[in-house]
């Protein structure tokens, strides 16, 4: 008998708990490996028939505010999408009144964003002061680490510092159904 939806949802979890008591132990891998370990984990989902953890997976819209490359938003867009989230990108040094716009169109269960520099610190506040109360705001960046009440300010929901602090917060954030 083929193991049931549950069963399989519950057995990806724990290939997520087991990556995340490891890089608690070990430390975070390099970039390349946090992206290869993403797709071979979306690759498992696929051969297994597993969207994600969620039955009713939570939205998120990702964006950055002042950063070109877009590093930091690509891993928590590719890690969002391998815990089964449905993630659209609203693209790099995005106006803070486009993602705004966005936000109150699509009403996602969350807004990412990546923050670079302190000089965005107007647009971060304008945007968190008028997002809508449901839509978790989570951030990281350079801009956070180096002002820490900055995210208090923006009114974000909370930080994440790296791919594994993002899928801890995720996790703790929307349970999963597993």
């Amino acid at each position: 008998m083929a193991p049931s939806e549950k069963a399989l949802r519950a057995a990806f979890l724990e290939k997520i708990r087991d990556l995340l008591f490891n890089w608690e132990k070990n430390g975070l891998p390099p970039r390349n490996t946090l992206v290869e370990t993403a797709a071979e984990l979306r690759a498992w989902k696929r051969e297994n028939g597993v969207d994600g953890l969620w039955t009713t997976p939570p939205r998120m819209l990702a964006a950055t505010l002042d950063d070109g490359l877009g590093h930091g938003i690509a891993l928590v867009r590719d890690w969002a999408e391998t815990l089964g989230m449905r993630v659209r990108d609203l693209g790099l040094s995005a106006p803070a009144r486009d993602i705004l716009s966005a936000v109150e169109k699509e009403r996602p269960d969350a807004l990412g964003l990546t923050v670079l520099y302190g000089t965005s610190e107007d647009g971060l506040v304008w945007l968190g002061k008028r997002l809508p109360p449901e839509t978790v705001f989570l951030a990281g960046g350079a801009a956070f680490r180096l002002d820490p009440e900055l995210a208090e300010r923006a009114r974000v929901s909370w930080t994440a510092r790296n791919a594994g602090e993002f899928l801890r917060r995720a996790l703790a954030q929307w349970p999963p159904d597993a």
